[in-house]
């Protein structure tokens, strides 16, 4: 019984950094893209050395824009139903465990809403992924209006 309570909790680790890792990613990428917009925006716009770019360079620029921004909230999206089955994987094995049982002063610890597994669709909890997804829109829309704002 012991050497299963230890595989269990061997899982358990691991399915708690990859709900970390799902959880991380968003914000690493939308870094990742902030900082690049805002470098193009620099090399551009800040200087008065700054590039001049001609008129279809400018929309290259943007159709890449929009390319990168569009595989963005596609990662940002994948990330959560990500975070969604590992989240629901977590839920069983603390289950499995035993740990919804754990009581202090006779009260249990855990709340019964924590317990319940979650549905693992796009727009299920997507109030943050939703909110990536319009900084990133917002972000993408100024950055085009800046590049083509002489």
């Amino acid at each position: 019984m012991e050497k299963n309570n230890e595989d269990k909790k061997f899982i358990y680790d691991k399915v708690y950094d990859e709900l970390n890792r799902s959880r991380d990613w968003p914000i690493k990428v939308l870094t990742f893209v902030s900082a690049l917009y805002v470098t193009l925006l620099g090399f551009t716009k800040i200087d008065k050395n700054s590039v001049e770019l001609s008129f279809c360079m400018k929309w290259l620029i943007v159709v890449l824009m929009l390319i990168i921004s569009i595989y963005t909230i596609l990662i940002i999206i994948r990330q959560h139903k990500n975070y969604l089955k590992y989240r629901n994987i977590q839920i069983r094995l603390q289950k499995a465990m035993g740990i919804y049982e754990w009581k202090l002063d006779n009260e249990t610890i855990f709340p019964l809403d924590m317990q319940n597994s979650v549905e693992e669709k796009t727009w299920s909890h997507f109030w943050g992924w939703l909110f990536y997804a319009l900084y990133l829109i917002i972000l993408t829309i100024m950055s085009c209006v800046l590049l083509f704002n002489v």
